[in-house]
C-alpha cells in the first residue's frame, strides 16, 4: 500500500462521515 492510497482513503472517509453528520 502506498501512502497516497492511505491518504485518499482517509480523506474519503472524513468527507463521508462529515456528509453523514450533516445529513443527520
Amino acid at each position: 500500500m502506498q501512502p497516497s492510497y492511505i491518504y485518499l482513503v482517509a480523506l474519503l472517509y472524513t468527507w463521508y462521515t462529515s456528509r453523514i453528520t450533516h445529513v443527520t
